[in-house]
């Protein structure tokens, strides 16, 4: 009775019939629930429920019943909210109305529009023009004419293709070479001329957990069709009215994806859905990139509907490769396109600063041209458009003094070299400036399993109001590594320039230099300091952080305040998502077992995550026993199926 649309209906002086059965129901089905509780905690002490974990086990005649129940009430009440949204003479009628339903019907996915935004700005006009053509020559069915140089390939890698070639773009490219650019560059200009026809975009991101899902991806591009596409609303509502009970990722590939795309699609038309960094969707062999890869070999690739189109990029890896490289087209580092692009960005953006100089008098006088100084700073971008940028950063912060042009180009020749040598003067030049912070600061950016806020970092930082001036003075700093992004502090997040910037800070190879971070180390670090906020958040004593297991056992004092607020406290949120990882990640497993049958612990978790995230939680942990400890692995293993089976 919170929905204003239902408090209207319900002052309307004739009654509503369809809705009165509605209610009718709905009530019934709750006093069912209410009344099987009821029963079944009478039969359960109240005491001493944690010593025999047993005693949560509900029959199987009573779960049952719970579960009909439930799932007929969720029915009914899925009914109410489709039924109001269609309901003429209610504010929930309009398109506004009905487009907020289907969001909150499809669990409010991740969107993407913010992203593309803030990359088209990066896109120079008349830059990847050949390029642009080839996509454009591939999405109309013509045939691609641009040749390249021999031995670069751009083009189709086979003609003996499973389904035809067509269908796919895969875009393929090393680091930093602008293939996030170049899709938001796609998205603008399919938005401006025919925005009817890109029905979706995902760009993802290594560091957005939410976004690699296949389930939330696939939600996604369903929503966004239904946002493109206003007049199948009403269809779309009862579609999933009908499969509001999906949960596999093929059923909602097929049940809602492509019944949506069959609501739109025209024989007469073409439609685009863009992936961007797919290399990006998690680590080469894990879960979510062996789900996300069976997802497009196995339903992208051979159910998507005619006409219906995938942009794809990656950088170059093997598992990728195995499922798209039928459909590959590569850009090298030296094809001649490329590497005329990234001269005529140089030469544009020193011309800016050229004239920014006001030195249009006195360049006779300097020592090198404008032209030279853009052949200097290509010669030290490695080929790359991420070097480039990281250098242009580096000018930026001298560039804008008082200089003339001539002690501008003097200077350029203390620039980096290469993206390698970007990064460690950008290193050396963040723990310079940073003596206190700068390494705890870079073990939370190479640990965390997501961005993190502006807040988060200065909770494990343990950096308060007092540390104003310092704090400033390490986000300034960090700009060419971290630079933080967003508005007010529980939103701001510390983003990473590039991808590349992580896989540098932590690349094996490179173990004996002073700049390389172990992932076990940073994830030690990370468990370190959320236990230690966790116990300062929740009212509990403070207590030496090293010794785990006795430490952890503290949180079974805990109490949760009755004024706390997951949703405004960004840091404990994180540790209910991700603390159980990076535990495991450093080898402190039996800290685990003591927050997965730990009550305080379960209702912080059922608060951030709802049920459902909660059980995926325990189902990751019971998928493997390799987290505990031996010798008493099996009694403990035995303890979280016992949780889980009653969760």
């Amino acid at each position: 009775f919170k929905d204003e649309r239902l408090r209207n209906l319900m002052k309307n002086s004739q009654p509503d019939p369809t809705l009165e059965n509605y209610l009718k129901q709905f009530t019934k089905r709750v006093y069912e629930i209410d009344s099987l509780i009821k029963a079944i905690l009478d039969r359960i002490p109240l005491k001493g429920v944690m010593a025999n974990a047993k005693n949560f086990i509900v029959a199987d005649k009573d779960q049952e019943r719970i579960k009909a129940a439930l799932d007929a009430s969720f029915k009914i009440r899925i009914g109410i909210q489709s039924y109001l949204a269609r309901k003429p003479g209610l504010d929930g009628n309009s398109n506004k109305g009905m487009l907020s339903k289907v969001n909150v019907l499809l669990s409010k996915p991740t969107t993407f529009d913010l992203i593309a935004q803030e990359h088209q700005t990066k896109f120079r006009e008349g830059s990847r023009s050949w390029l642009l053509d080839e996509v454009d020559a591939w999405f109309d069915d013509r045939e691609i004419l641009s040749t390249p140089s021999p031995p670069f390939n751009v083009g189709i890698a086979s003609s003996n293709i499973k389904k035809e070639s067509k269908s796919v773009f895969l875009l393929q490219a090393g680091a930093g070479m602008g293939k996030t650019v170049f899709a938001s560059e796609l998205v603008r200009r399919f938005k401006a001329k025919t925005p009817e026809v890109l029905l979706g975009v995902v760009f993802f991101n290594f560091k957005e957990v939410s976004t690699q899902g296949p389930k939330n991806l696939l939600k996604s591009i369903v929503y966004q069709i239904a946002q493109s596409n206003p007049s199948i609303l009403n269809e779309l509502l009862e579609l999933l009215d009908e499969t509001n009970d999906e949960t596999t990722v093929e059923g909602i590939f097929d049940r809602i994806l492509v019944r949506s795309l069959e609501l739109i699609a025209t024989k007469q038309k073409k439609y685009l859905i863009i992936f961007d960094a797919l290399d990006e969707s998690g680590l080469e062999g894990s879960s979510t990139r062996r789900e996300l890869m069976q997802l497009f070999e196995q339903q992208f690739l051979l159910k998507l509907p005619a006409g219906v189109k995938l942009f794809v990029t990656c950088r170059p890896e093997k598992d990728i490769e195995r499922t798209l490289n039928d459909f590959s087209h590569k850009i090298e580092d030296r094809d001649p396109r490329h590497l005329e692009d990234l001269k005529d960005y140089i030469l544009f953006k020193m011309q800016e600063i050229f004239d920014d100089l006001k030195a249009v008098g006195n360049a006779a006088s300097a020592p090198i041209s404008i032209q030279q100084a853009a052949d200097l700073i290509f010669d030290k971008s490695d080929g790359k458009f991420i070097c480039t940028a990281l250098i242009m950063v580096e000018m930026e912060s001298w560039y804008r003094k008082d200089v003339s042009w001539a002690d501008f180009c003097c200077q350029l020749l203390n620039l980096p070299k290469g993206l390698d040598d970007c990064y460690e003067k950008a290193f050396n030049k963040f723990i310079g400036s940073n003596q206190e912070y700068a390494c705890s600061f870079l073990l939370l950016m190479v640990g965390c399993k997501e961005l993190l806020t502006q807040r988060t970092v200065k909770d494990l930082l343990g950096i308060h109001s007092q540390h104003k001036t310092l704090f400033t003075n390490l986000v300034e700093s960090s700009v060419t590594l971290f630079p933080l992004v967003g508005g007010e502090e529980n939103v701001a997040r510390f983003v990473p320039f590039h991808k590349s910037i992580v896989d540098w800070l932590t690349e094996e190879d490179r173990k004996r230099s002073p700049s390389y971070f172990d992932l076990e180390v940073a994830s030690s670090f990370m468990a370190d300091r959320l236990m230690n906020h966790l116990r300062i958040s929740l009212r509990g004593k403070k207590v030496d952080v090293n010794d785990f297991p006795t430490a952890t056992q503290t949180l079974e004092h805990l109490e949760i305040p009755i004024n706390l607020s997951i949703g405004q406290e960004p840091t404990v949120l994180y540790a209910v998502w991700h603390l159980t990882h990076h535990l495991n990640m450093c080898q402190l497993g039996l800290v685990t077992y003591f927050l997965m049958t730990n009550l305080t612990w379960l209702q912080l978790s059922l608060e951030a995550m709802g049920l459902a995230g909660l059980l995926e939680s325990y189902s990751k942990l019971l998928l493997s026993d390799e987290w505990l400890p031996e010798p008493c692995r099996g009694d403990l293993m035995k303890d979280v199926k016992l949780m889980s089976q009653f969760l």
